[in-house]
């Protein structure tokens, strides 16, 4: 009898602990995001030396903050156990996520086109890092939606967009907070290999897709798109690219 009822509660048990597990990294997700943010957006107003934003930084700062609160919602259902309600609002969160990435080129786009840099970096670096980024988020939200009926596919997909394919840019603007730049990278990293070692805690394996997520978040890893940013060869692709 024993060996029936172990495997049973070690199930329920893995269960909860993904749950609890999924919606720890979206709120980290989230707090990284408004950290990193705050002062050019969030709380701007508490620091007047930043830059004035259009109303097209605006909108697109909007829709990506309420995508990021949608992202921490979907997780808090599962965790409290709404799988219905999670699935109810899944096509706002289509229509949500797709606004993101449209808005997002068009942001990359104008700030290219407007000679736009950030920091010690010229538009055209920061043109493609964004770009990288919106490719890396598309690809894995759409993959992640088209997998909505397999639960372990998806909410490692999901994931994956989030931590893969948004907080680079938050990541960056730790800087003006006093992060050293040294301190950037292993952060991102430990975003990135988080699920990967959950998995191997909670399951003695990787899901595949946390493997070819984290692969290929390693092979598009953002020091290595600020070093193929600033060659001439990106510079002439950027202008091709962006219509200059």
């Amino acid at each position: 009898m024993s060996t029936q009822v172990l495997p049973s509660i070690s199930l329920r048990k893995r269960v909860a602990y993904d749950r609890r597990f999924y919606l720890t990294m979206a709120i980290a997700a989230f707090v990284l995001i408004f950290v990193g943010f705050s002062r050019t957006y969030y709380l701007k107003a508490h620091f007047p030396m930043s830059p004035a934003l259009s109303l097209l930084v605006h909108i697109h700062g909007f829709v990506f903050t309420t995508w990021m609160l949608y992202f921490v919602l979907q997780n808090a259902l599962i965790a409290v156990n709404r799988p219905s309600l999670h699935r109810k609002l899944g096509i706002s969160g289509a229509f949500l996520g797709s606004a993101v990435i449209l808005l997002g080129l068009v942001v990359a786009f104008t700030a290219v086109r407007l000679h736009h840099g950030g920091g010690p970096y010229d538009a055209e670096t920061i043109f493609l890092v964004g770009l990288v980024d919106l490719f890396t988020f598309a690809l894995f939200f759409v993959t992640g939606y088209l997998y909505r009926r397999d639960r372990e596919a998806h909410q490692r997909l999901m994931m994956m967009a989030v931590v893969i394919g948004l907080i680079g840019p938050a990541l960056g603007r730790l800087g003006i907070h006093g992060v050293p730049p040294q301190v950037l990278g292993p952060i991102n990293l430990a975003f990135m290999f988080a699920g990967p070692v959950y998995d191997l805690v909670t399951r003695r394996r990787v899901h595949r897709v946390y493997i070819y997520g984290v692969l290929f978040g390693l092979a598009t890893f953002t020091p290595l798109r600020f070093a193929l940013g600033a060659t001439p060869w990106w510079h002439h692709m950027a202008h091709l690219i962006a219509g200059m």
